[in-house]
């Protein structure tokens, strides 16, 4: 393993988000720190956090480059022994930390080294310690913490440090390449991420984490590039700019507006490009208009399937913003009028809503719906509409 952390594409502990989660759960339950090596804005650090959650742990982050050797070794304080004069260590910074946390929760903490290779070497010195023997300055972490790091790669142009030998051997080492679409549109449907967003991805999964293999649409010097937290960024900017005021609908966006907005986050290649997945939005039914009339609203094209996916969606954001049993049923009648595949989307999408931030509101639509629902989700178990 090169202590520079160097992402090897082809080497064999490389994988996707499932494969980080199988590795954060194995680090977890066999005890062995986990050092996560990935490109920035892949979202290592929301993956150990979710991680966490699903296994009832706290995550506490530690974002190595910002702090100081003290918060990990502690700091020299004037004291006394045997009646002497004597220099003592308080307690580290991040183990009082760490302990506060599992008593506020009770439940173990997940402490998670961030940016671990971009500390200074007199903090790598100072919490090798802790990855070590679980203590610094005779103070212990709780005997269920576990230790997740994570650090970007040389090639980002990221100010790193080298790992030195002992720590990196205490670790097992996963080079994280980012999600699948796939992985990252059950993201997407679960938070609302908008639709133009998921319905370009959907057609360009290239574009997903492009900095450094999008060729002539990623400018590698520019510093707006696409990566999944840049995507995300633009949905919620494209949520804030069209957000209409209380009780009227959303506001529409001007070309040279759509087009400002992306550039910024994404660069000027990736706004041209959009342009026809926000022209096809444009030109499809306001999902509003659907759920109020769903038998009556205008169907796309049976032939096209970019724009019945974008139109799925479309509806799916909005029940999951405005959770109503009425149009949750409207959403489900007018799918339905567009085949199987488009009944998958909807109720999976819905499905992982209920994960979300409207889990229970949409828990109690699903519960209510669950006889409709149950055929469509079993024909969609190991099913993609997207392979068609």
């Amino acid at each position: 393993m090169n202590t520079k952390s160097t992402i090897k594409a082809a080497s064999m502990n490389s994988g996707n988000l499932k494969d980080l989660r199988f590795a954060i759960e194995l680090s977890v339950k066999s005890d062995i720190p986990l050092f996560v090596h990935g490109s920035f804005g892949l979202g290592k650090s929301a993956a150990v956090e979710q991680a966490a959650e699903a296994m009832s742990m706290t995550a506490h982050a530690v974002y190595t480059s910002q702090i100081m050797p003290e918060d990990a070794g502690g700091i020299v304080l004037n004291g006394e022994f045997d009646g002497e004069p004597a220099a003592i260590r308080g307690m580290p910074d991040i183990i009082q930390a760490v302990r506060k946390l599992r008593t506020k929760t009770g439940r173990p903490v997940l402490l998670f080294l961030d940016e671990i290779n971009g500390g200074s070497r007199m903090v790598m010195a100072a919490i090798q310690s802790l990855i070590l023997t679980r203590e610094a300055a005779g103070y212990r972490l709780p005997e269920d913490t576990r230790i997740i790091a994570a650090g970007n790669t040389e090639d980002d142009e990221a100010v790193i440090e080298t790992v030195p030998m002992p720590v990196n051997n205490r670790f097992m080492h996963f080079n994280y390449t980012g999600p699948t679409i796939d992985e990252w549109e059950e993201y997407a449907l679960q938070k609302g991420v908008h639709p133009v967003v998921l319905g370009y991805l959907k057609q360009r999964p290239d574009m997903l984490a492009a900095w450094g293999s999008g060729g002539d649409m990623v400018d590698p010097s520019a510093p707006e590039v696409p990566t999944p937290r840049t995507w995300d960024m633009l949905s919620t900017a494209l949520h804030a700019a069209t957000q209409g005021a209380e009780g009227e609908p959303p506001r529409e966006l001007g070309r040279h507006q759509r087009r400002l907005i992306v550039s910024m986050l994404l660069g000027s290649h990736v706004a041209q490009d959009m342009e026809t997945v926000f022209e096809l939005a444009g030109k499809l039914v306001p999902a509003r208009k659907v759920l109020d009339d769903p038998q009556g609203a205008k169907l796309p094209p049976a032939e096209d399937m970019k724009a019945r996916y974008l139109q799925t969606v479309m509806i799916c954001s909005e029940v999951i913003a405005h959770p109503d049993n009425e149009d949750f049923q409207a959403g489900m009648a007018y799918v339905a009028r567009m085949g199987e595949d488009m009944s998958q989307v909807y109720s999976l999408a819905l499905v992982n809503a209920a994960r979300g931030a409207k889990a229970e509101a949409m828990s109690g639509i699903l519960a209510a719906n669950a006889e409709e629902l149950l055929p469509t989700l079993k024909a969609a178990a190991g099913h993609s509409w997207a392979s068609k």
